[in-house]
């Protein structure tokens, strides 16, 4: 995870170092599923939608374009005290389980202020069935619900077909996530030909 700098403030964005130098507006996508993603990525950055749902096949671009969209709203809403986060269900979760240890840095209520509020556009990524425990739920419900209240901007990507999607959730949760807009990228991985 990296520091993301621009010429005008120090943002923790989250976002891996492989992607650090992608901005949206520089992207240049491969195929029809990544220029839709990119469109409505710009939306989401310019309040066209609250939330993104993003679900498919492994290796399409989902995570690189998120990434551009987290570097391109830290560019753009540098004046921000707070600004666009890149994190994974398992470094939320690991992250919000430390605050239960007594050397935790931050309180439970900090992690989820972090995520929950001051994230103006936070991206979840690897969303996982297999790793949805109860706990996990909650807290990823709990952050939504919130997130939605106060029209967050929140993306959602998983390697999922939709059915193990609305699944993970709950109905109330489905039914916010409809008002945003949903892509299903199922192009071929583009990272290799083994």
């Amino acid at each position: 995870m990296i520091t993301y700098f621009t010429d005008r403030v120090r943002v923790y964005s989250g976002v891996p170092g492989k992607c650090k130098n992608h901005f949206l507006n520089q992207i240049k996508t491969r195929n029809k599923e990544q220029e839709l993603f990119a469109n409505l990525l710009d939306g989401l950055i310019k309040g066209k939608y609250w939330s993104i749902s993003v679900l498919g096949t492994v290796g399409n671009g989902k995570t690189t374009l998120a990434c551009a969209a987290v570097n391109e709203w830290n560019d753009i809403h540098y004046f921000y005290e707070e600004g666009a986060y890149y994190t994974t269900q398992g470094d939320l979760i690991t992250e919000y389980k430390d605050t239960f240890n007594d050397e935790s840095r931050f309180t439970e209520a900090q992690v989820f202020n972090r995520y929950a509020r001051k994230a103006k556009l936070l991206v979840i990524d690897e969303l996982n069935p297999k790793d949805w425990t109860d706990f996990n739920k909650n807290v990823i419900q709990k952050i939504l619900t919130e997130r939605y209240a106060n029209d967050r901007r929140t993306v959602l990507i998983g390697n999922l077909e939709s059915k193990d999607f609305k699944a993970m959730f709950d109905p109330h949760i489905i039914s916010r996530l409809r008002e945003g807009a949903t892509i299903y990228m199922v192009e071929p991985d583009m990272r290799t030909s083994l």
